[in-house]
């Protein structure tokens, strides 16, 4: 009788443990879901004042630091529709821990892929980060990882008098998550002086 007791008081014990378990899964699970729902952001963009000259667009906005920004699509493609928007910063997914950046953070809103050429007036660089080390980032899927990284896109990088002009490969992908791009530097490049 003794022995049957223990029995139970094991198998009721045991069967509280597995409900408690389940019960643990299931709101870790209902919190991780509300988490990401929670971090969800909603992009906000300012649509910036551009030029288009055969297959350059220009940016030619004051409220911006990206004024002078042009990008130069070297292949044959379609912008005269193109649209480059500014993103408030507090809208945007994940801000770049591992980098800091030295422009607005910027997006299109058509879908393109194409070579292309950028070239940016520099200012405003730290005195303690060297013009070899500015470079174009934007947020990315990185292959073995989980979500996505800011990752510079800069392929060949060319330095001229106050110009920073490189020549990239990129994916426009309209504006989402994928787009979203900013000119600067990594926080490892910054020199001790």
């Amino acid at each position: 009788m003794k022995t049957k007791n223990i029995f139970l008081n094991l198998s009721l014990l045991l069967m509280l443990l597995t409900i408690n378990i389940k019960n643990i899964q299931a709101d870790s699970i209902a919190g991780t879901f509300r988490e990401k729902i929670l971090n969800t952001k909603k992009l906000e963009t300012i649509k910036l004042s551009t030029e288009i000259e055969d297959k350059t667009i220009y940016i030619n906005d004051n409220t911006t630091n990206l004024n002078g920004l042009n990008l130069t699509f070297k292949d044959d493609i379609d912008i005269s529709n193109l649209t480059i928007s500014k993103i408030k910063r507090d809208t945007i997914p994940e801000e770049p821990e591992l980098h800091i950046p030295l422009t607005d953070f910027f997006t299109y809103d058509k879908t393109i892929k194409s070579n292309v050429e950028l070239r940016f007036p520099l200012k405003n660089i730290p005195e303690n980060v060297s013009i070899g080390d500015i470079k174009l980032y934007c947020y990315v899927e990185a292959i073995g990882i989980d979500g996505k990284i800011w990752s510079s896109i800069s392929m060949d990088t060319n330095y001229e008098v106050g110009l920073f002009h490189l020549i990239t490969v990129i994916d426009l992908g309209g504006i989402n998550d994928d787009s979203i791009c900013f000119i600067g530097f990594s926080k490892s490049s910054i020199r001790n002086k």
